[in-house]
């Protein structure tokens, strides 16, 4: 059986003064110069773990401390030149201004700057008709339709309105249908609001 070094009080003193200000590798080999020792890396990491002595290194950097690379100019090798974006150069896969694409949220999105500026297009449309849309208002499909982009199938309801809407599942409803849902959802509304006010008062 392999005996373990004892390690004296003067040794563990030297460790608790010295482990932080070099790696194991640096340690090992000043802790047995100065002692006269030949204990391996993995003895003395032991014994400092039992000890509880620590470097207080993380491997993670700080934030007030400095990448080893900062300020280094590193250059291109091999084939990574020809993979690498060229000042003033545009993606294979970018599109031109007034290209469209449909995006998750269903509706017609239309690219009206570069470099990747996008607006929905039925609002586009809108307020190329009627001005800008006032912030408190939403423009609803009065068919549900997000392809039907007609003139008279926009129309523009409070947060209230649209909310009700919601309720009422109107996008679920018949087409037929839809101008009452429409009418008796901002009717909904009215008749809340004057409930409100009239609580109010009293």
């Amino acid at each position: 059986m392999k005996n373990h070094h004892r390690y004296t009080p003067e040794q563990i003193d030297w460790l608790r003064k010295n482990r932080k200000l070099w790696l194991i590798s640096e340690t090992v080999d000043k802790f047995n110069a100065e002692f006269k020792t030949s204990l391996s890396k993995s003895a003395i990491n032991g014994a400092c773990k039992r000890l509880k002595i620590y470097t207080g290194r993380t491997g993670l950097f700080t934030k007030s401390g400095t990448s080893w690379n900062a300020g280094l100019k590193i250059g291109s090798k091999g084939k990574s030149t020809s993979t690498q974006f060229k000042k003033g150069g545009t993606p294979h896969n970018a599109l031109p201004v007034g290209a469209e694409r449909i995006k998750a949220d269903g509706y017609l999105w239309q690219k009206i700057a570069e470099p990747d500026q996008w607006r929905q297009k039925h609002r586009i449309l809108w307020e190329e008709r009627n001005g800008p849309i006032p912030d408190d208002m939403r423009l609803v499909f009065k068919d549900g339709d997000l392809a039907n982009f007609a003139e008279d199938n926009f129309e523009l309801v409070s947060n209230a309105e649209l909310l009700r809407l919601c309720k009422n599942q109107y996008r679920a409803q018949p087409t037929e249908l839809k101008p009452v849902v429409m009418t008796l959802s901002k009717l909904q509304v009215r008749i809340f609001d004057k409930c409100r006010s009239v609580q109010e008062v009293g």
